[in-house]
């Protein structure tokens, strides 16, 4: 176990200061088997908690309403608050992981996201249950991207961290379903406080044992952050996701859609000319031309577009269609959950190393697109065996199949100095692809619920259907960008100045 605290050299290795640094790496700086395998558990229990977290006060909304007298248009600020910290400062925390070292950011945020969630589970009004959600997403932001970024620094070989990276993608995917699964277990048996109050003892053991086992990491030169290329990226996605949550109620040619809308525009702009002057920009422009990265992004942020609103979609004609229970609804997204787990854990890994990651991200993609066509055919007397499970497993094995491709496309050459920003970058276009998947579908559900003869059971089906229609378009693009985005990159070199990896032959890293 590493006490003191260890940097990557020159070369790429971890080096550190205390003599059981020797004892504990391996003669090309990588960690023995155990301390490797318990550093990996730590972080997949931290990313499972802070992902899940999106997801689990879900179906407690309505008990949080009733407890504390909270308005419709308040209600929602529960969700978005945590979207919006979350997704607009992950790419302030990746590079703050990078400069200041992953584990000291990654303990920071999850003590941040404990006490937050301690606040929170204790609130007395929807003003300190916000400003708690908004507190737990600032801590989260610091974690995910330090957590990817650690995996990717401890296990340096292709091999190791394609089974590390599944891990981390089983935990990650199967976590939003099991957020829905948790709230609604613990909403109907204990109450909505335990939604936030679960992850306090997690998050304290987590961080007493992740400050003895996880090994330090940053930059070798002197932190420096970005702090132009900071404001304009977070203001400006902060913006974007504000106008996006106001879309639903608000109506998308609305002054408050528009208005942050438009400041996200300039500020985004001005945050890409701000980062091609700047040698310590918070994303690297050069990034941008690893062909892998790109695609792996692109189709992250299409594949949450889709994903994160099909559970919202899902449990609402559950409950509004099928008149089921909170904890039914939970309950249901159980087989989901586990498929969604199997594939990213199992299966995932070995078949991308089989036939690489551009066929896999293709045929996954394609594969959830059937899963959104199932489940645009539900029926006002349908059942859960008949029109639920069917499509959320199809769902399950397109996107299980498929994650541990996209944080490999994101990450293969990406040089050592740069990975807690690709980290960052790749878990941007999640959190932000979910953000404007949701945003999306369910307004153009509720425009199509309109249309026809308001909240009533039939009218709401057409809705779901016209939402999930959208969901198989986007899925769709998702699997043509992987088809072409990554076409011709088998061959395709390192980036130039530092190799990631350290010792992968040629076939080890196939792209198509």
């Amino acid at each position: 176990m590493l006490d003191a605290p260890v940097r990557p050299d020159h070369r790429g290795g971890m080096t550190g200061s205390s003599p059981d640094d020797a004892e504990n790496a391996a003669p090309n700086g990588e960690k023995t088997k155990p301390f490797a395998l318990g550093a990996l558990l730590l972080l997949c229990v931290a990313q499972f908690v802070d992902v899940m977290d999106f997801s689990i006060v879900n179906v407690a909304l309505p008990s949080i309403q009733q407890d504390l007298g909270a308005s419709t248009e308040s209600l929602q600020w529960v969700v978005s608050g945590y979207a919006l910290t979350y997704g607009g400062l992950l790419l302030l925390g990746a590079r703050a992981a990078d400069l200041f070292g992953r584990r000291r950011v990654f303990l920071l945020g999850l003590s941040l996201f404990s006490a937050a969630s301690l606040l929170g589970g204790a609130a007395q009004s929807m003003g300190m249950l916000i400003a708690a959600r908004a507190l737990q997403g600032i801590g989260a932001a610091m974690v995910t991207p330090a957590a990817l970024s650690l995996i990717t620094t401890i296990f340096t070989t292709d091999a190791e961290r394609r089974k590390a990276l599944s891990a981390l993608a089983a935990v990650s995917s199967a976590a939003i379903a099991g957020g829905v699964v948790f709230g609604g277990i613990l909403t109907d048996l204990l109450s909505w406080r335990w939604v936030l109050l679960v992850n306090v003892p997690i998050g304290v053991i987590t961080v007493l044992l992740a400050a003895r086992v996880l090994p330090e990491a940053r930059n070798a030169a002197a932190p420096r952050l970005d702090l132009p290329g900071a404001v304009t990226a977070t203001v400006g996605f902060v913006a974007l996701l504000y106008g996006l949550t106001r879309s639903e109620s608000a109506g998308w040619a609305s002054v408050q859609v528009i208005g942050p809308m438009v400041v996200a525009f300039v500020l985004l702009v001005a945050f890409i000319l701000v980062e091609r002057r700047r040698e310590d920009a918070l994303v690297p422009m050069r990034l941008f031309g690893l062909r892998t990265l790109a695609g792996g992004n692109a189709v992250m942020f299409l594949s949450a577009a889709a994903f994160y609103p099909m559970f919202v979609l899902t449990s609402q004609y559950m409950q509004q269609v099928l008149a089921y229970s909170p904890l039914q609804a939970g309950l249901a997204f159980v087989p989901q959950a586990l498929a969604t787990a199997v594939c990213s854990g199992f299966l995932s890994a070995r078949v991308t190393a089989a036939v690489g990651i551009r066929p896999v991200l293709a045929v996954g993609m394609t594969t959830m697109a059937l899963g959104m066509l199932l489940l645009a055919r539900t029926s006002q007397d349908g059942s859960f065996l008949a029109d639920v499970l069917p499509g959320t497993l199809v769902v399950a094995a397109g996107i299980g199949t498929s994650f541990t491709a996209m944080l490999g496309a994101a990450t293969a050459r990406v040089p050592e100095r740069d990975q807690g920003a690709a980290a960052g970058l790749i878990n941007s276009s999640q959190q932000i692809g979910g953000a404007v998947g949701v945003a999306v579908l369910l307004t153009i559900a509720a425009a199509r619920t309109n249309v026809t003869t308001g909240e009533t059971a039939p009218s709401l089906l057409a809705g779901y259907h016209a939402a999930f229609v959208a969901g198989i378009g986007i899925t769709a693009l998702a699997a043509v960008i992987a088809l072409v985005a990554l076409a011709g990159t088998r061959n395709q070199t390192q980036n130039a100045g530092e190799p990631h990896r350290t010792a992968a032959s040629p076939s080890d890293d196939r792209v198509d």
